[in-house]
Parts: C-alpha cells; structure tokens; sequence
C-alpha cells in the first residue's frame, strides 16, 4: 500500500500512469523531467490536482505536435489545461527572495513574480489557439516561499498589474487611493486612453504553489475571453475576477468568487485511478527513480 508519500511520489506515480496508459507521451515526459525537473514536477502536481477536484483527467498532449496537457471534466463541463513552472532561480531573481526560509523571524522585503508570470501567459497563448473548449494555464512554482509569492495577493497582481498608492498633492494621507498602470496584467492592457482585453486565448490562469507535500492553487478568470471558463468545472478553486467589464472610466475593482478565499489544496498522495496497487509494482518505481 502506497502511504502518504511527497511530491517525489507524486512524479513517480503519474510516470507510472503515463507508461500503463499513454505509454507513446510517457518517454517524452521523463525526458522533460530530467531536463527541466520543476516543469516534470509541476506537471505531475497538477494531474494530482485535477485529478482530485475534477471527474475526470486525461492527457491531451499528442507526440511531435505538443499541445495542452490535459483535458478535465467536471459537472459537465469540459476545459483544457496546460501546465507550466517558473524555475526557482527565475523567481529568487523577480522576488528578491532567496531561495530559502528565514528561521530567526528576520523580515524582509519582497516582490511578486507578477511580469515573470505575465511572460509566461504572453509564451503560451499561441498555444492556445483554435481549441473549441475553454483553455486554461496552470503555472507552477517550487520556491520555498511559494505559497506566498504564489497566493491571493499575487492572484489580484496578475489580473490588475502591481498597484501603487497615489496621494494628490496638498491632500490629507488619507485622501489615497489605488491605481495602477496594467503594465503586467496578465489579461487586459491600457490603449488609446482606453482598457481593452488581451491573450484572449486563455480563459483562465491557475497559480500553483507546490510545497513538499501539498499543492495551494488560486485562479483567475479573464474578463473577455475568447472561450468562457465555467467557474462549475472547478468548483473548489477561488477565482478572482474584476467585478464590471467593460470598465467604466477606467475605474477597475476585482471581487472573489468565495468571500475569505483560502487556496484550493491537495495533499500528495497515491495518484486517484482505480485499483492503483494492482497496477504499479512499487520497487519498479522505486528503481525507476535510481537510474
């Protein structure tokens, strides 16, 4: 019996899913793992994810052509998912956090990853072109403050930008408010005076934070996509999303799908499928990871 088991496992299982049931995309898979190990274990993490959050996962990726990894099924509703990681050193480098969790209460400052992920939606929206279901990008990061750097506020940062604080001159402090120039929004851009959408292909971002033993997955909706993502295809995952679209002058304001989000989560353990034991021979994956 598989017990509670880490991420590690987690890599090893649905390697084992690929080779019992895919076993054209399961080659191609270990060669991603082994020369981009966070982009294997984001990959891994999130089909756990989908797996326990929707009825049904199934790789989509077809051999030589690529395309988005998964295709999900919840309530009836059918979507697509590409699943995507930023690299530790990328983030330590965007973040100014060093790669590593301080244990003497030191403070520090810090930046969300908000233009590193902007980036990343900018690489993969061609990839999303033409489908005829929803499509949405799964990105991952396994930095040690990822559940941070990844969380609500960096949700609300890749929908709106970084926002500053804007105090007219000669007015009381209080007198503030936010703005925003939309400079690393992931889903709208300023044009002419005017907001206008943009990478219209993804319907719906996902920010994964992958610690040892758990994922913490936040989303967001586009305003305007090309293909509207069903929040009921992913029930459990609070989405942020701007509360009128189009924009009234200019103004923008974002709401929660839940009132005090708190992360969609799932614990690694075996992979969800059938009769899992009989399947998999637990030294073969065990020597597997040796080579």
């Amino acid at each position: 019996m598989w017990e509670e088991s880490t991420l590690d496992a987690a890599v090893d299982l649905y390697g084992a899913y690929l080779r019992k049931y895919y076993p054209n995309l399961s080659k191609p898979y270990y060669d991603r793992n082994k020369a981009a190990p966070e982009s294997g274990r984001a990959e891994a993490a999130l089909f756990a994810f989908l797996q326990a959050h929707c009825n049904r996962v199934e790789p989509h990726e077809t051999r030589g052509t690529g395309g988005p990894d998964f295709l999900c099924t919840t309530n009836g509703n059918r979507f697509l998912v590409e699943v995507t990681a930023l690299e530790e050193e990328s983030v330590v480098r965007a973040s100014d956090w060093n790669n590593d969790i301080p244990d003497n209460g030191e403070t520090f400052d810090f930046n969300f990853c908000t233009a590193k992920i902007r980036q990343k939606a900018s690489d993969k929206a061609p990839q999303f072109k033409n489908s005829p279901m929803p499509r949405i990008l799964a990105i991952a990061t396994s930095h040690p403050g990822c559940d941070v750097l990844f969380g609500r506020h960096a949700a609300q940062a890749a929908l709106l930008s970084d926002t500053l604080l804007s105090v007219p001159i000669n007015s009381p402090t209080e007198c503030f408010s936010q703005v925003t120039h939309l400079q690393e929004s992931v889903f709208i851009r300023p044009k002419n005076g005017a907001i206008e959408p943009c990478r219209q292909s993804i319907s719906a971002l996902l920010l994964a934070a992958l610690l040892n033993d758990h994922c913490s997955v936040f989303g967001v909706l586009h305003p305007a996509p090309a293909k509207r993502f069903d929040i009921a295809g992913l029930p459990t995952v609070p989405f942020v999303r701007l509360t009128k679209w189009p924009p009234e002058g200019n103004q923008l304001s974002v709401e929660w799908i839940v009132s005090s989000p708190q992360p969609a989560k799932h614990q690694f353990r075996k992979l969800d499928f059938q009769r899992a034991e009989e399947l998999f021979d637990v030294k073969s994956l065990q020597d597997n990871r040796a080579k």
